[in-house]
């Protein structure tokens, strides 16, 4: 790892997986109520150092998420430090509702065998289910491709206040798609 700092190592030991996860464990810890994916060393250590950039200039993760998914503009404020040191941070105004949806590579997937590909459904309100398996499906079609799409549980949320969902794909071998949202769950093959 290029750049390796020790000050973020605590942050990344707990949350690191040598293993690959392959289609079949993904369903298999979507069962658990608490399921908690991990990353690779070097994807996690890349996701705390990112982290701690973004914790240092922006107001909070919400902010950040706004601007960088959505567009949201930005403003600055000044903030004081427990030292008495004084920073600049950017932030979005609580008052900014600009209904959106984003989808895109994950920047920080977890460790998934290589064919998977990791996505995120960003949206400024909660959707459901359907409208979630709508809007995948017109990227990856059913016909070609195996989908998987679920929410984190609310406790192990990284960004608890801006909606996302997580999406797992890869060209299609079963047809299968699994839905896992608010305790609606569906699990379906695509026969056709």
């Amino acid at each position: 790892m290029n750049g390796f700092d020790p000050e973020l190592m605590n942050e990344v030991i707990g949350d690191i997986t040598t293993v690959r996860y392959s289609w079949e464990m993904v369903l298999e810890l979507l069962k658990e109520p608490d399921f908690n994916f991990k990353r690779s060393a070097e994807g996690h250590y890349k996701y705390a150092k990112d982290s701690h950039k973004v914790k240092q200039e922006w107001n909070d993760l919400n902010s950040y998420c706004k601007h960088t998914f959505f567009q949201y503009p930005y403003k600055t404020k000044e903030l004081t430090d427990q030292d008495g040191k004084t920073r600049t941070v950017k932030y979005v105004d609580d008052g900014e509702t600009w209904p959106t949806i984003t989808f895109c590579r994950n920047n920080y997937p977890y460790y998934l065998e290589p064919e998977m590909l990791h996505y995120c459904l960003w949206t400024t309100k909660h959707l459901s289910a359907d409208e979630c398996k709508t809007i995948v499906e017109m990227y990856f079609p059913r016909t070609k491709y195996d989908v998987i799409i679920f929410e984190t549980p609310n406790s192990l949320k990284s960004i608890p206040d801006t909606h996302h969902f997580q999406v797992i794909v890869r060209p299609r071998q079963t047809g299968l798609l699994y839905v896992k949202i608010d305790g609606f769950e569906e699990k379906s093959i695509w026969t056709s």
